[in-house]
């Protein structure tokens, strides 16, 4: 394996020197020293040199599991990304916007099992990424537009853990367009509101996700079994008629 030597300018120049070029690469960047992002990724050219072994791996010294952290707007506007994002489960947090615009990322996305928060604007307008979305069990609330735009995605899985959605005009999923359907894990039903503080479901917003400016075209909502009535109670008289709530078992 051969180093990668990134200099301290800022994250931003960091990201806008990688573009993709045919080779698929595992990469730890670092600015002073510090572990900021890890990932597969698909590189198709370069602005600047970097080293790859005959199987296509470039690292630096730093090991991936010190990373914890990928900061705020760490790699947004970074379009030359392509195919899977991984996000590796030592990571806890990923800051507002760190992804967004990254609309160059064209295979599937895989969160972090250990992450709690989807933050506001986090995969904003990566619009190519596709299959199906998982939200750990882990993950208690996801913000505003943090998957706006994203609409390659078909499916939708809501882990067990996820009390509250950001619902309304700037929704966590406005403009998911791809999504077919919607799998609850869960047997609490999910809280949607204006703001992931709130604590009851307001219609207006069951009508913002799940309608025409959310996942419009969104077909099924499959829930766990047993838990027909309640979630039938909290969103079906505000679905559209497309939408069915189906029972697992």
């Amino acid at each position: 394996m051969f180093p990668i030597s990134v200099t301290p300018d800022g994250i931003l120049t960091v990201c806008k020197a990688l573009h993709p070029r045919n080779a698929s690469v595992s990469i730890f960047v670092t600015v002073s020293g510090k572990v900021i992002f890890f990932a597969v990724v698909l590189f198709k050219n370069t602005l600047e040199p970097i080293s790859v072994t005959p199987s296509g791996t470039v690292t630096s010294s730093s090991a991936p599991e010190n990373l914890k952290t990928i900061e705020y707007n760490a790699f947004s506007g970074c379009s030359g990304f392509s195919g899977d994002l991984i996000i590796p489960n030592n990571v806890t947090t990923v800051g507002e916007s760190a992804f967004s615009d990254c609309s160059g990322f064209d295979g599937t996305l895989t969160l972090s099992k250990n992450l709690t928060a989807i933050e506001k604007y986090v995969f904003d307008n990566c619009y190519r990424l596709k299959g199906t979305l998982i939200l750990p069990e882990k993950i208690k609330s996801v913000d505003s537009q943090a998957f706006y735009n994203c609409s390659g995605f078909s499916e939708l899985v809501v882990g067990k853990g996820v009390t509250n959605i950001c619902s309304w005009d700037i929704g966590a999923f406005k403009g998911c367009s791809g999504i077919i359907t919607m799998r609850f894990l869960g047997t609490k039903v999910p809280i949607l509101n204006y703001s992931i503080n709130n604590s009851h479901t307001t219609g207006t917003a069951v009508d913002f996700l799940l309608g025409y400016q959310g996942l419009s075209n969104l077909q099924r909502i499959i829930v766990p079994e047993g838990c027909y009535s309640s979630y039938n109670e909290d969103y079906g008289s505000y679905l559209q008629n497309r939408i069915r709530i189906i029972e697992e078992g």
